[in-house]
């Protein structure tokens, strides 16, 4: 359409009918300013330069307000309005950010709370295993020790989970550690 303002546009009916399909009910003097169809429109654009909506409007009151001057009132607005919107983004992004750690801490507690009676599990079954040698007792200890280090297994996978640990590369002196 035609630039009206310095963010606004006037689309003719032709124009409109590809993004309004509602048709207006007024009708105008002959005008060279407004005919029955035209809409005005104001681009939201984001802080990014993305554009996150439009303000379409159409059936004015007063024809002579239709100018760039009033026009840069309504943009105004519809900046606001954008970073409104992108302000609401992004506090969407931050309250996902802030369930995702809070479930990361949950999962880390829940893991290491897990691992202390384990450990324990883990520990006897091995004692019991010096003291059965065969037998249906030695079987179901066996199956006791596999189950235990597959519990062990998934804790492990939780507390990778959980943490948020940013692996960076350095060198190091391996003689030094060793020592």
């Amino acid at each position: 359409g035609g630039r009206l303002g310095q963010n606004s546009y006037l689309l003719k009916q032709e124009e409109a009918e590809k993004y309004c399909p509602m048709n207006s009910t007024e009708s105008f003097l002959p005008n060279p300013r407004w005919q029955s169809g035209y809409e005005l429109v104001v681009p939201l654009q984001s802080t990014r330069g993305t554009y996150v909506g439009w303000i379409f409007m159409d059936d004015p009151r007063d024809l002579a307000k239709i100018t760039g001057d009033e026009m840069s009132k309504i943009e105004l607005l519809g900046g606001d309005l954008a970073v409104t919107i992108g302000n609401t983004t992004l506090h969407r992004q931050l309250v996902r950010a802030e369930k995702l750690a809070a479930i990361g801490q949950l999962v880390a507690g829940v893991a290491h709370e897990l691992n202390n009676p384990l450990a324990s599990i883990m520990g006897y079954s091995e004692l019991l295993g010096d003291e059965i040698t065969e037998g249906p007792s030695r079987q179901k200890l066996d199956k006791l020790s596999r189950e235990a280090q597959r519990m062990k297994r998934i804790i492990e996978n939780l507390l990778r989970f959980a943490r948020q640990n940013n692996l960076e590369k350095k060198s190091s002196n391996l003689e030094a550690l060793l020592q």
